[in-house]
């Protein structure tokens, strides 16, 4: 997410107030769901949901391992581990960065999602590229009610997207941070700024890591562990 650094300023304390909030939802390991997910009765259902993660852990590794998680078989470069939906079932973002016999700066995105219905693959640049494009899933919204992407060029635009594991992603809003400046009478600069308070300050970074061997044991291992979140730039770190 890329805002002017004056206006970025002015939306710290806000910030910090979502950081607050999540530090209720997040262990040390990434997302603590065995504490905090209720189910449709509002009874933990921890059973159901460590089986459920394992399957989906186990079918996310594999995707990995065996470059099946996109139609071209790339080979992940990056991915995350989270709870998108807030379900209680981890989702995978798995990344390649880089393709630019495709597109200058173009990457691969897919989020695979499992459900009892089992797995399920979502690409945020289909509408554009097919299998590559210029976004990639880098945040989400706190009460899981969106999810923000960024870009690999033209890094200070910023879209929001609503999503669901039946309908996929769709496109609520977002922002130019270039386009923001300090003058109130700027038509132009007041839009970008009401759709970032509209969409953007419940917004926190979800982390990705390389998706290394080691990595690859740790996190997609069991029922899973998180990557987390709040770690800014985790792509190109």
């Amino acid at each position: 997410m890329k805002i002017p650094r004056l206006f970025a300023a002015t939306m710290f304390l806000t910030y910090m107030a979502s950081i607050t909030a999540l530090a209720g939802q997040v262990g040390s390991g990434g997302d603590n769901w065995q504490t905090w997910y209720q189910g449709d009765n509002g009874t933990n259902n921890i059973s159901d949901i460590q089986a459920m993660n394992s399957a989906a852990i186990a079918t996310y590794r594999s995707a990995i391992e065996n470059n099946t998680w996109n139609s071209a078989g790339l080979k992940a470069e990056k991915f995350s581990l989270v709870d998108i939906d807030n379900d209680g079932i981890l989702e995978i973002s798995i990344m390649s960065l880089t393709h630019s016999e495709i597109e200058y700066g173009s990457c691969c995105n897919v989020l695979l999602c499992y459900s009892e219905n089992g797995l399920k693959s979502f690409n945020i640049n289909y509408e554009y590229l097919s299998e590559y494009g210029l976004s990639y899933i880098d945040s989400v919204d706190l009460d899981r009610k969106y999810i923000g992407t960024g870009r690999t060029r033209g890094k200070a635009t910023d879209d929001v997207y609503s999503f669901d594991k039946n309908s996929g992603f769709n496109a609520v809003g977002g922002w130019f941070g270039g386009y923001i400046t300090d003058d109130p009478n700027d038509e132009l600069s007041n839009r970008q700024i009401e759709q970032y308070e509209l969409y953007g300050t419940n917004l926190i970074s979800i982390n990705y890591v390389d998706a290394t061997t080691e990595n690859i044991n740790y996190y997609l291992n069991g029922s899973g562990i998180s990557t987390g979140f709040g770690q800014e730039d985790s792509i190109w770190g």
